[in-house]
């Protein structure tokens, strides 16, 4: 009798722990401890050896106090740009810092800034597979399409009825437009990371992709080249003619035509540089339900797992080197 009884505690005992940590599971209180064992389990590991030949150029103190407060001038980053991938020789270099129009000021001297994305764009002209620039959505609206840059998630439709994911109807995020980029000039990467998921001080999940079918690319890049040509263009605006859309002044000067449709796929920031050395692109890659596969000819080159359907889980290898 005494050993049933003590039975009977131990499964009670058993459950209860069962039912708590569900609970507190579902509840999302375990997510934080999760997130702080995986640190220590980083410190615990320690780096690992890599033979990626990565080198991270920091924008530091003094960097910085030469080149002044924000709004910074986009050629100081054309002329990086052009060293590293000239005479230094580097096989492609990402930038993290979001260069779009929202970077500005009301005290931006705009003819200097118009000049600075110009330079930067020639750059990225020059080098147009061996630049990747960063995209983020950010929250920011945009005034073209009349929308919030807002982090379209696949998972969300599950959770939200309002908030599906669609390639049709997912907005465009923060980024550089005309003339730092162009409809086919110029890479963008995602510096994105998955909130909901990297709930800690780690940010080890990072949105792997999002799929745009739609116009607002085009509508992107009109509206920067809209405020590029403002100085010279009597009124500037955006028309759509077909499948085709146009800026066009009041004295039916037009400066840019575009393709009113298009498809992309705007992956990761480490993702689409790891495209960009190796010479592929999105449609090197094959997006399924639980894994991304990417293609090098006929063979499969990588393939990486998705949680979530589109998140990427980051293992984080060695940390920032701050040597001369």
């Amino acid at each position: 009798m005494k050993r049933s009884k003590q039975l009977f505690a131990y499964l009670g005992f058993i459950l209860l722990s069962v039912g708590l940590w569900l609970v507190l599971s579902f509840s999302g209180v375990l997510d934080g401890i999760e997130q702080e064992t995986l640190r220590w389990r980083y410190l615990v590991r320690g780096e690992l050896s890599s033979v990626a030949p990565v080198v991270y150029v920091d924008l530091d103190a003094e960097t910085v106090s030469y080149m002044g407060a924000r709004p910074w001038d986009r050629r100081e980053f054309g002329v990086l740009l052009d060293a590293l991938l000239g005479a230094g020789g580097a096989k492609v270099v990402s930038v993290d810092v979001i260069l779009s129009k929202f970077g500005a000021g009301t005290l931006l001297d705009l003819d200097r800034a118009r000049k600075g994305d110009a330079f930067l764009g020639k750059v990225v002209e020059t080098y147009p597979d061996q630049v990747v620039l960063a995209a983020a959505y950010t929250g920011v609206w945009h005034s073209t399409t009349k929308e919030l840059a807002k982090l379209p998630l696949k998972r969300q439709k599950f959770n939200n009825a309002e908030a599906t994911y669609d390639p049709e109807t997912n907005p465009f995020p923060e980024a550089p437009t005309f003339p730092i980029i162009q409809f086919d000039i110029g890479r963008l990467g995602l510096a994105n990371v998955d909130e909901a998921l990297s709930s800690g001080t780690v940010p080890y999940f990072v949105p792997g992709f999002v799929e745009l079918s739609s116009p607002r690319y085009s509508f992107h890049l009109m509206d920067g080249a809209k405020r590029h040509k403002m100085h010279f263009m009597n009124e500037p605006e955006i028309v759509v003619e077909g499948d085709q859309a146009l800026l066009t002044d009041k004295d039916g000067w037009t400066t840019l035509r575009l393709p009113k449709q298009s498809e992309m796929t705007l992956f990761t920031l480490g993702l689409e540089t790891f495209l960009a050395a190796h010479g592929l692109d999105d449609d090197d890659v094959e997006i399924r339900a639980g894994t991304l596969l990417i293609h090098r000819g006929e063979e499969v080159f990588r393939a990486i797992p998705l949680v979530e359907a589109q998140s990427i889980e980051v293992n984080w290898m060695e940390g920032w080197d701050n040597s001369p």
